[in-house]
């Protein structure tokens, strides 16, 4: 009895439902797992934010071991963004920025072992179109000041 219980919470209740990597998700098309050829050990991100031209500038530093042996070039994501510079192992490095792919393929200076560790950087750009907002911020505190103002009861 126990085990047509449980049954029945799989088949009337999707939640119960594992929603397996690769697989289409409820509202979305199908996306495949990509398979990986980097660990990622370290990531940092220096960013400047140019509120008078609404946009992120900043300079992405990933240190990473190869998963394969022969690793050349790294693809890295990067939707919307403008990339202007790339190193490898601290010296500049080709990269070619592919649209349609959404990344940007950051030539190593030598073919990688399974195991072997570098360095890469990125530089980059952009002006969000979604996720985050730039306001104004003179009119962003009065409208605080405001809005504190009437909660307290101060005139």
């Amino acid at each position: 009895m126990r085990r047509i219980i449980v049954l029945l919470a799989f088949v009337c209740c999707p939640a119960a439902a594992q929603i397996v990597p690769g697989h289409r998700l409820p509202e979305g098309p199908e996306h495949p797992v990509r398979d990986r050829e980097i660990h990622i050990e370290r990531y940092r991100a220096d960013l400047k934010f140019d509120l008078a031209r609404e946009e992120i500038s900043g300079k992405a530093t990933i240190a990473l071991s190869s998963m394969r042996t022969g690793l050349s070039e790294v693809a890295l994501d990067a939707a919307g963004l403008d990339v202007t510079g790339a190193t490898a192992s601290g010296s500049p490095a080709k990269f070619q920025v592919d649209r349609k792919a959404r990344a940007v393929r950051i030539t190593l200076r030598r073919p990688l072992g399974a195991g072997e560790k570098t360095t890469i950087g990125v530089t980059w750009s952009v002006h969000p179109k979604t996720g985050m907002y730039f306001s104004d911020a003179k009119k962003g505190l009065a409208a605080l000041s405001a809005a504190v103002k009437t909660l307290v009861g101060a005139s």
